[in-house]
């Protein structure tokens, strides 16, 4: 496994954490963009997360997108993805 890869996703499951501890919906998306723009992902698939987060106007919206996000990088995706898309 790449290591970028293997990195970015311990930062997602972090973000995770702070995600579900935020007060409020704009805290959650910042810590979830932070971790975007402090990655190396495809930056493709970076750009297409941050106009997600940024669309996304509630507390657990932005919450389920994350944790959905967590299980796509854990490849536990009801979509198939391929690293290619990472």
């Amino acid at each position: 496994m790449n290591n970028n890869f293997k990195n970015f996703k311990s930062k997602l499951n972090e973000c995770l954490t702070q995600v579900y501890q935020a007060k409020d919906v704009n805290e959650a998306k910042n810590y979830i963009l932070d971790t975007l723009n402090g990655s190396e992902i495809n930056p493709h698939m970076k750009k297409h997360m941050i106009n997600v987060v940024g669309s996304l106007d509630t507390l657990v919206g932005v919450q389920t997108y994350a944790t959905n996000s967590m299980f796509r990088f854990e490849g536990l995706s009801v979509t198939k993805y391929t690293n290619k898309n990472r």
